[in-house]
């Protein structure tokens, strides 16, 4: 961006980075913007009162307005008699409510910063005032990068090796896995979980019978010495896929064949729980 005073070019302007910094109750985005002057001999122009309105744009959508960032600390330059370079951070700071409406914008993918930025230009008694639009591309690396400095959140990606040709048995339950990935790198994270739920109860249909199941239930109802002397690693991971069975949606259930249970179908068995017995 170039800014101009009487006819001559006076400085350069361009967002070249990002990084992030946590407060109490707040984040901080710290965009460094450097300053190219140009040289102007025997007449310096004063620069300040730099300020920007910054928006933001994500997965090809219109951008949207964030925030106004303004540098770090009270500033203005003079021009030299030779071209110098000064750099400046510009700080916009954010809530976490603007954080996670920032997340759901991008939904997984890059994110564009557009900063119309302005600022005075004075020599003698002329102050004229410039504006121009800024932008800055960051990819999806460069913003986890970020996420992890204001530690808005944690990851832990872990690789599941799955069959190309999966078995009959579990082809339900490798395909919500497939399509729990896609939501993870979509930052879908809602149904990331709700696929991964599905997926483990789908397997869960080829565990346990109903009285194995039972089976497990009274043996973890025992004395803990009876827990360790009956239970094998299978029965304890029977029981806590059970327990996670028993406290999720019911819309995040599979069928007995190991299929999605339709939303219907789970209205049914709500109501059908919920009749009075006879």
């Amino acid at each position: 961006m170039n800014m101009e005073f009487r006819s001559r070019q006076v400085a350069e302007l361009r967002v070249s980075g990002l990084r992030a910094l946590r407060g109490v109750g707040f984040s901080r985005l710290q965009f460094i913007l450097e300053v190219d002057l140009a040289a102007s001999p025997n007449s310096p122009v004063l620069l300040a009162h730099l300020v920007a309105d910054v928006a933001i744009g994500g997965a090809g959508g219109r951008p949207q307005l964030l925030g106004k960032a303004a540098p770090q600390s009270s500033w203005c330059v003079f021009t030299l008699d030779h071209p110098h370079k000064v750099p400046v951070w510009f700080e916009l700071d954010l809530t976490g409510e603007q954080l996670e409406a920032l997340e759901r914008l991008r939904a997984g993918g890059p994110l564009t910063f557009q900063f119309h930025a302005s600022l005075q230009l004075r020599q003698d008694a002329e102050v004229v005032t410039r504006s121009q639009v800024l932008r800055l591309d960051v990819d999806i690396t460069q913003w986890a990068t970020v996420l992890k400095e204001i530690g808005y959140l944690d990851l832990l990606v872990v690789a599941v090796e799955l069959p190309i040709d999966a078995p009959d048995t579990y082809r339900h339950a490798i395909t919500e896995l497939r399509e729990a990935h896609k939501d993870l790198l979509a930052g879908r994270y809602d149904t990331t979980v709700m696929r991964c739920r599905r997926a483990m109860e789908s397997v869960g249909t080829q565990g346990a019978d109903e009285a194995g199941r039972g089976r497990i239930r009274k043996a973890f109802a025992e004395s803990k010495s009876s827990r360790e002397a009956t239970m094998t690693k299978f029965d304890r991971a029977e029981l806590v896929r059970g327990a996670i069975a028993h406290y999720s949606n019911l819309a995040h259930h599979m069928g007995g064949d190991g299929a999605p249970w339709s939303a219907s179908a789970a209205r049914m068995r709500y109501s059908s729980l919920r009749r009075p017995r006879a």
